[in-house]
């Protein structure tokens, strides 16, 4: 458990020391914003790593990558204290989102969710 936290610690101490100051001001308020609204957009009875992809997908298309990936470690991270699951594959799904978006593979919230 200990070496998990740590890890996930490293992780998200990475991603956060990227961005540059005026972005590190506004990290994480972008995909925020919009996580909780697109979050009830998602097919209800999809499975965990497919609705971790698709949101990543869609906060990519209106954020910043990097913002994005910090997201979903912070999310990540806030379920090894929480009574949530912390699991390596949800940031793999979230990456994979992040990278359909970025790719241009996906250019709409319906394409993500597809």
């Amino acid at each position: 458990m200990l070496k998990r936290l740590l890890l996930a610690f490293v992780v998200a101490f990475t991603f956060t020391s990227v961005s540059h100051a005026k972005a590190e001001r506004e990290m994480i308020l972008c995909p925020l914003y919009y996580a909780y609204k697109l979050k009830d957009k998602l097919p209800q009875n999809a499975v965990d790593k497919f609705k971790h992809c698709a949101l990543s997908c869609q906060l990519a298309l209106k954020c910043s990558t990097i913002d994005t990936m910090n997201l979903g470690v912070l999310k990540e991270v806030w379920d090894l204290f929480s009574p949530g699951n912390a699991e390596w594959r949800d940031l793999e799904a979230n990456a994979i989102g992040i990278r359909f978006a970025k790719t241009r593979q996906a250019v709409s919230d319906k394409e993500c969710n597809n």
